[in-house]
């Protein structure tokens, strides 16, 4: 009975005494009343007295009933238990799972805790790192200032040979430190994501004839051509970060000098496509250099990596410009890869992505057939150059013929032909430009023909050759150059001016209006190198040692400019800026002077920190006289035109 559930137990009472309850009752009934105990009796009974049959019997089936409701208890009893004991499995998984979730919770809000910590750590380093390199930025651009400045006014003077030779060694040396400088400014702002491009339109060539003019000395003076060519369908104008392009240019294009010794650098500018407005424009860079061994190739374009990475390497550089370009030229929409066989040269490719923008009406004048019916003879003999002279004229309506061979050039010119023109190349073999210019002169039939000489040399002081010659341009030849000059050759105006750049450096004093102008500067060095660039535009100045003085000063004086330096002690210039706003916006005794900054912090936060306190403009050290002058101009100039340089 142990072994049975108390349910079981009532089950099997009831059903016991519902068994004999009847038994006796049926026995009491025929032994003790008037039914005999037999069979008939039994009969008579249940016949005559059913409910007493039913009472006797009740028991029994209630006690039946009873059992089947025992045993249905029973499976629910062993069905709740296997509930329970599955909800208590169940329980103990989620506790388990619920723990490792806790777990798994705290161990990611320890590695948010840990990733917070670190990214402000990163931040705080990166901080760091920017204000560090701000720092040695103008710590470095100030003695650069110095240097840099004190050399360009130093070449304006009457120096011998040897001493001009001197003073531009020193002064090449200072712009190349001034190159390595921006170049880890600008991978820091690159790697820092801080970098952002400008959007404004400017003609496409601008910055490929920039490039080529300021680096064609250089390649003149390694014997170098250096050309370029902008296929059909680019856009003439596109808008874009004109700064930054130039840079990928430079860059490329001064590498391609350094590693040629020999032979041609060529720049062409071609059109891939156009999709949702935006232009891709490949820019390639071919050389005839040394070439890059293929197995160095892959490491071109990483920070701080050259193909040669000894120390004793032939050919200098911090191993940042390419890692410059890679990533300009990404932010620009575009890539850059490389071509090279070693030995024989390398070709760097890349490309961005740009809207095109409205072209300047010049761009225009000299992109339609100018010159239709028009017949030049061109002469060059550089393949390469003479046939990018010759897609020239062409798309200016000229015919043209061409050779490489100058006496080919001089048979053919000494026989009658109705040539209008004829451009030459200084430098050939056999016969040089000018030589070959005197025998076309002595000659009949062509004594009478313009004549455009082309030439590397930067010397065209020649009187003998301009007796002989219309137009002697410098290559890298500008396109707006030779336009100008075909013009003036083929028309009756032979005094046609041709637009030349000037060095920045070598400009004439501007037209400016009477100045009062206050520098502040701690740094005497370059107080004289401002107050020296002053006086070479024909300014003087009062000069304060930092931005208390100015500020006294200013109350006193009716200044037209403040040039600001941004540290200084006692009162830095952004502080100096605000008082001198404040106190102006207070009293009204004279206007408030233009406050311009002056300054080594040459970031682009720098120059927004500067606007921001109310400064007028901003000056980077080192300062070149050109920039300088640029800007008086730009806020100083009088009313009729003044800039004749």
């Amino acid at each position: 009975m142990q072994l049975l559930s108390p349910t079981a137990k009532y089950t099997l009472t009831g059903m016991l005494f519902g068994l004999l309850f009847p038994i006796a009752s049926v026995t009491y009934d025929l032994s003790f009343r008037e039914y005999p105990f037999t069979l008939e009796g039994m009969y008579l009974l249940f016949t005559y007295q059913p409910l007493h049959w039913v009472i006797a019997t009740a028991p029994f089936f209630l006690g039946l009933f009873a059992y089947f409701i025992g045993k249905k208890q029973s499976s629910l009893e062993k069905h709740s238990k296997e509930l329970q004991d599955k909800i208590k499995e169940r329980t103990h998984y989620l506790e388990e799972k619920n723990a490792l979730l806790f777990q798994e919770v705290s161990q990611r809000k320890q590695a948010e805790i840990h990733l917070r910590k670190a990214k402000e750590k990163a931040e705080e380093g990166s901080k760091a790192k920017a204000q560090f390199l701000s720092t040695m930025s103008h710590e470095i651009r100030t003695p650069l200032n110095a240097m840099i400045g004190m050399t360009g006014l130093l070449i304006e003077t009457n120096l011998d040979e040897e001493q001009q030779d001197f003073v531009q060694t020193i002064r090449m040396g200072g712009e190349t430190l001034l190159t390595v400088i921006n170049d880890i400014l600008d991978y820091s702002k690159i790697e820092s994501g801080k970098l952002e491009l400008e959007n404004e339109p400017f003609e496409l060539m601008e910055p490929v004839e920039d490039t080529l003019e300021l680096l064609g000395k250089k390649a003149h003076q390694k014997g170098l051509e250096l050309m370029y060519h902008i296929h059909e369908g680019v856009p003439a104008a596109i808008s874009s970060d004109i700064t930054r392009l130039r840079q990928i240019l430079v860059n490329l294009v001064n590498n391609a000098i350094k590693f040629t010794d020999k032979g041609e650098i060529f720049v062409s500018v071609k059109h891939l496509g156009i999709a949702d407005s935006l232009h891709t424009l490949q820019f390639s860079v071919q050389d005839t250099g040394i070439g890059i061994p293929e197995d160095k190739i892959k490491r071109l374009f990483h920070s701080f990596s050259q193909v040669d990475a000894s120390t004793t390497r032939k050919y200098g550089g911090t191993g940042l410009g390419l890692a410059i370009c890679k990533n300009l030229s990404a932010l620009m929409g575009g890539s850059i890869w490389v071509e090279s066989t070693y030995g024989k040269g390398s070709t760097f490719h890349f490309t961005i992505k740009a809207p095109a923008a409205s072209s300047q009406e010049t761009y225009r004048k000299m992109s339609i057939h100018s010159f239709k019916g028009k017949k030049v003879f061109l002469l060059d003999d550089n393949a390469t150059n003479l046939k990018i002279l010759n897609i020239q004229c062409e798309r200016w309506g000229l015919k043209t013929e061409q050779t490489t061979f100058p006496l080919r050039a001089l048979e053919i010119l000494s026989q009658e032909h109705s040539y209008d023109l004829a451009i030459f190349d200084m430098n050939m073999p056999e016969l040089n430009g000018s030589d070959l210019a005197k025998k076309v002169k002595e000659n009949a039939f062509s004594k009478n023909l313009p004549l455009i000489m082309l030439s590397s040399a930067y010397n065209t002081d020649n009187e003998e050759d301009k007796m002989f010659f219309s137009s002697y341009i410098t290559k890298p030849v500008r396109a707006a150059q030779l336009f100008h000059a075909i013009s003036k050759a083929l028309s009756s105006e032979k005094s046609a001016p041709i637009p030349v750049k000037k060095k920045a450096d070598t400009l004439e004093k501007p037209d400016l209006i009477p100045l009062r102008i206050l520098l502040a500067e701690d740094n005497p060095v370059n107080q004289r190198v401002a107050s020296k660039m002053l006086k070479r535009l024909g300014l003087q100045n009062d000069t304060v040692s930092n931005g208390l003085e100015a500020l006294e000063a200013a109350k006193l004086v009716p200044y037209d400019l403040i040039l600001m330096d941004m540290q200084m002690p006692e009162m830095d210039g952004i502080t100096s800026t605000q008082e001198i706003i404040t106190h102006f916006s207070e009293h009204t005794d004279f206007p408030r002077p233009l406050i311009f900054a002056m300054t080594a912090n040459a970031m682009k936060e720098d120059r927004e920190a500067c606007l921001a306190a109310g400064m007028d403009d901003f000056i980077s050290k080192p300062v070149r006289l050109g920039e300088l002058k640029e800007i008086l101009v730009k806020w100083f100039a009088n009313e009729r035109e003044v800039l004749n340089a």
